[in-house]
């Protein structure tokens, strides 16, 4: 998700030591996005304010909570603490861009990628690649997304798992509020169904 420097880590842990309350983190929130780039808010966070939906994060000794939909910008991104002009603070260096290609076509896209992040228990290749994904239908105008896809077989160990990876993982592109997934037998998967590229990694 994200990632902070030696400085950024010192820095934090500096501010929850003289925190009130124990078991205080960093809460981190994405306050504004334009096409200047984002607005991001840092602050102490005490364990009671933990809301159930939160992104944890524990790195460099402490716990930092971001809250899902700001966590969607967030990916890949390094916190510092920077000192310039007489002032100081956390920055953040982002790879996200503030506003996303909002089209139906480049949230598929994006949706595409993410998917290919979850890989099947069995098969050593990615779902996109292996074939299980049918169809993505997107309405950018919603933010929502329909993904029809199917198993390797009905008795699949991972039948309950992997659709509900998909959910989370197509909700999480920015610009997708909504994910519907449904689960298909027609036409059944065959390996034919694969890419070139998982075949080669297959050895097929």
């Amino acid at each position: 998700m994200i990632r902070y420097t030696d400085k950024a880590k010192e820095k934090a842990k500096h501010f929850i030591s003289g925190a009130k309350e124990q078991n205080s983190g960093i809460r981190i929130a994405i306050t504004k996005r334009d096409e200047s780039g984002f607005v991001y808010h840092f602050g102490l966070d005490p364990y009671s304010n933990e809301q159930d939906d939160d992104i944890i994060i524990r790195e460099g000794g402490f716990v930092t909570r971001i809250d899902p939909e700001s966590a969607k910008w967030l990916k890949g991104a390094t916190v510092d603490w920077i000192q310039k002009d007489e002032k100081e603070g956390f920055s953040v260096l982002n790879p996200n861009p503030p506003i996303p290609d909002a089209t139906s076509e480049g949230l598929k896209q994006s949706i595409v990628e993410a998917l290919k992040s979850i890989f099947d228990p069995e098969i050593p290749v990615n779902i996109y690649d292996l074939g299980l994904i049918y169809e993505i239908t997107v309405d950018h105008e919603k933010q929502s997304a329909d993904v029809v896809m199917t198993l390797t077989a009905p008795n699949c160990p991972a039948a309950e798992q992997l659709p509900n990876d998909v959910k989370v993982k197509t909700e999480s592109v920015p610009g997708i509020k909504k994910a519907k997934v449904e689960i298909t037998w027609e036409p059944p998967w065959t390996p034919e169904k694969m890419s070139e590229e998982a075949k080669l990694e297959l050895g097929l």
